[in-house]
């Protein structure tokens, strides 16, 4: 599911990941670099991945609300 306003960020329960539910964004170029620093938080999502988006893991424990504002903004400038 997309936001009305941006469609560069969506939230989303990924049936395709075993139930994951993540906050995805789009940022080319620095997807793959955030996975493989973070790789307990952050993954590829199927589909959009390759074209450059990630999945922030929500339903691992608290959530670092910063870190989703981080994201957001990152994604949307």
């Amino acid at each position: 599911m997309e936001t009305q306003s941006d469609p560069r960020l969506a939230v989303q329960a990924d049936a395709l990941r075993a139930g994951r539910v993540g906050v995805y964004a789009g940022i080319p170029g620095e997807n793959k670099k955030l996975i493989e620093a973070h790789p307990r938080k952050f993954y590829l999502p199927a589909y959009v991945g390759p074209l450059g988006w990630v999945a922030l893991q929500l339903d691992r424990g608290k959530v670092d609300w910063a870190e989703v504002r981080d994201l957001v903004t990152v994604s949307c400038s």
